[in-house]
Order: C-alpha cells, then structure tokens, then sequence
C-alpha cells in the first residue's frame, strides 16, 4: 500500500501514533482469544496464513506477519520524524512515505532534509544500512539521515560514519 503523510507538527505525528496503539490493542485482543480457543497449530495457520493482524493505519484486518513489520517501521518513522521537526523546524512540513512509496521514507517539502528509516533484527541483514545510506547519500538535500532500531547495534557504524560523512546515522533505541 502506497501512503505519503504530511505532517506539520508534533501533534500530527500524536494522532498518527495513537492509531498505531488501537491497532496493536486489537491485534492482542484477537491474538489473545486465538490462544484460548485455537490447538497450537490452529493458532500458527491462522497466525501465519489468515488475516489475524490489524493495519497500523487504517480500519482493517491485515497478516500479522505483515502488521509487525509494518507497526515497528512507522513506529520508528514517527520517531524520526518528531526528532527532525526538533532539529530542522524551518523546513516543514515534511513528507512520511509510508509503504511501497518510491524516493526516501522521510522528506521536508522544501528539499533540505531526507532520511531513510528502518528497522530490522540485525543491521547486517541484506546489507540495509549500507543501502539505506547510499540511497540517502545519493539525495541533493542538504541535511540526509538513516535512523534505525534493532536489538544488535551495527559495529559498522563508525566505519559508515567515516565512508559517508554528509549522512547522519541515529540509532533509536526502546521503540516498544
């Protein structure tokens, strides 16, 4: 699903986040009525094949496996988000690409500011960070960041920091 989100404020971003919650309460309410009442392998099929998640964003059922990837993602991009209304408030709105969007996750209207967002279970999978900082690097903006979450923090880093200096690397730590 393809969504661009302008936001202005931190507010905005507020409303966006409180939607994310109601989603994961209903995807526990379910999840919950599905271990009392399913066999184990029922709840697996159903966890694995059915629509037994809730969309983050709108009013409707969704894989689980697909709700997880997208909950943490957007979790994480509304961070970011409220970290680059902090530090860049001259340059609003910005733009959240959310989804299969094309172009950086994060984008001020004017130009000025780009960041790649992304969460993963380690940063080393798939060669994300160094993919996300090229992509970012790449950008004719002024200010370009990748903001990530993961339980393992990249050791590369450093060495990352070193082979693109113009791109600012924010990890972001305790997004549940």
């Amino acid at each position: 699903m393809n969504r661009k989100i302008v936001v202005e404020k931190i507010s905005d971003i507020d409303i966006l986040e409180d939607k994310l919650v109601k989603s994961a309460k209903e995807t526990h309410l379910k999840l919950t009525q599905f271990c009392n009442s399913l066999s184990e392998f029922q709840l697996l099929y159903q966890l694995k094949f059915c629509d037994s998640g809730r969309d983050p964003l709108e009013n409707r059922n969704l894989n689980l496996i697909e709700q997880l990837n997208q909950q943490f993602t957007y979790k994480l991009t509304f961070i970011a988000a409220k970290w680059l209304l902090k530090k860049h408030p001259n340059n609003v709105p910005l733009i959240l690409c959310l989804g299969t969007e094309s172009g950086t996750d994060i984008f001020s209207k004017d130009g000025v500011v780009a960041a790649e967002v992304f969460t993963t279970s380690n940063p080393k999978n798939n060669q994300k960070m160094k993919k996300d900082i090229i992509k970012v690097s790449e950008c004719k903006s002024q200010f370009k960041y990748v903001f990530y979450h993961s339980p393992i923090r990249d050791k590369a880093e450093e060495r990352y920091k070193n082979l693109f200096p113009d791109v600012d690397i924010v990890f972001i730590e305790g997004i549940e």
